[in-house]
């Protein structure tokens, strides 16, 4: 008779142990989510659709990142917005404007697209002289306001996403491709938190 490799039976096993979904500690993700997205946007419940964040997050120009979030919605309990991240692929010779702004101080707070700096030109002017860039990550989050939660509803070009997947599947989704999804938002908005500061000199990012 003849025995069944160690392989295989393993990868039997494998199978037999379904990704069980850990609600409490994706509820815990989405509400840090949430109170990070509030220390970037200041008074998020008032913003108006269409108003748009940037910061600049690194300290050199040739490696620094441009992290944009925009509002696209509003209800009375929910606030859609969509978070862009583009990496300059050239040097560029721009200075780094308003490093004292760093994100959640007061002054960032009143920062906005329409303010002039010292040379008279305002952000979207600065925008339309924009480098190179390539779009790293692109997203859209809801906040739910009455829950104070936050969780990622479209990623790159996937929306939607159902809390487990069989493995393999259409998308190549992995099995807990939602709580990835979650966490890698936690992890890029922690990030902008410690080293971003709002810019005047951005880079343009079509979406």
């Amino acid at each position: 008779m003849s025995r069944i490799p160690q392989s295989q039976t393993q990868a039997r096993i494998q199978r037999k142990k379904r990704y069980k979904v850990d609600l409490p500690a994706q509820i815990v993700e989405c509400e840090m989510n949430y109170h990070r997205l509030l220390r970037l946007l200041c008074n998020v419940k008032e913003l108006a659709v269409g108003n748009t964040q940037h910061y600049l997050v690194g300290d050199h120009p040739a490696s620094e990142s441009n992290f944009r979030v925009t509002v696209l919605e509003q209800t009375k309990y929910t606030t859609v917005v969509h978070i862009a991240q583009l990496f300059s692929l050239q040097n560029t010779d721009a200075p780094i404007k308003n490093k004292s702004l760093f994100i959640g101080s007061p002054s960032a707070a009143a920062a906005g697209d329409g303010q002039i700096d010292k040379s008279g030109i305002t952000q979207k002017q600065h925008a339309k002289k924009g480098v190179a860039g390539a779009i790293v990550y692109r997203g859209d989050v809801r906040l739910y306001h009455d829950a104070s939660v936050a969780e990622v509803v479209k990623c790159q070009r996937y929306q939607s996403f159902s809390p487990r997947y069989e493995y393999p599947n259409v998308d190549m989704h992995q099995i807990d491709e939602k709580v990835q999804m979650n966490r890698f938002l936690g992890e890029l908005l922690s990030h902008c938190l410690s080293h971003g500061r709002m810019a005047e000199n951005v880079m343009p990012i079509n979406t």
